[in-house]
């Protein structure tokens, strides 16, 4: 059996464009996972991972979560003060 963009059938591109165009440019166009990794692939980039992200990432993301909470707790403290030293 042919695969996706074989034997004159379109690929997953043809067919996100053909979505896409089908509606004059408001149609949202979906794949899969593997439909993606396919598009990748034919492109040259690496294929995306399934699953959780990786300790790492996680930890990066709490990390910048903290730093923003920081921030709003600095700022709030700093207009708290103006808000005394203007009185």
């Amino acid at each position: 059996m042919p695969r996706d963009g074989e034997a004159g059938r379109p690929g997953p591109a043809a067919a996100a464009a053909a979505a896409a165009s089908a509606g004059g440019g408001a149609a949202e166009a979906s794949l899969s996972v593997a439909d993606t990794n396919a598009l990748r692939a034919s492109l040259g980039l690496p294929p995306l991972r399934e699953g959780p992200p990786p300790a790492d990432q996680a930890a990066g993301r709490r990390a910048a979560a903290a730093a923003a909470a920081a921030a709003d707790a600095a700022a709030a403290e700093t207009d708290a003060i103006a808000a005394r030293v203007a009185a």
